[in-house]
């Protein structure tokens, strides 16, 4: 949106847990700092699909959760790639979970 302030959209998925996939919303992103090195704050909301399975069942539901963001952006050129360090906790109504992740993007 600006130098300052951006909004992230995507979808993710965890095969590697009892997630299903997970759709990401919209989470609003505040930019700070200047030049190549910068500090990125960012809070959403999304969906998901959760596959729980017990000895007993095997059940598939839909879930709310908020998300939130904090990390470095290395970002060499004002219009362009740029890459993203981030611890990133995921909220559910029943746990928190730590999660983290680098990324690679494109500003325009």
């Amino acid at each position: 949106v600006s130098d300052k302030a951006g909004i992230r959209l995507g979808v993710a998925g965890l095969p590697f847990s009892d997630v299903s996939y997970i759709v990401g919303l919209a989470m609003p992103t505040i930019i700070l700092g200047r030049g190549d090195h910068r500090a990125v704050i960012a809070a959403g909301v999304g969906i998901g699909w959760i596959d729980r399975i017990s000895v007993f069942e095997s059940q598939e539901v839909f879930v709310g959760y908020g998300i939130g963001s904090i990390g470095y952006q290395f970002q060499p050129h004002a219009r362009g790639v740029f890459v993203r360090g981030s611890f990133t906790p995921v909220f559910t109504d029943q746990q928190v979970s730590a999660w983290g992740g680098l990324g690679l993007g494109v500003a325009f």
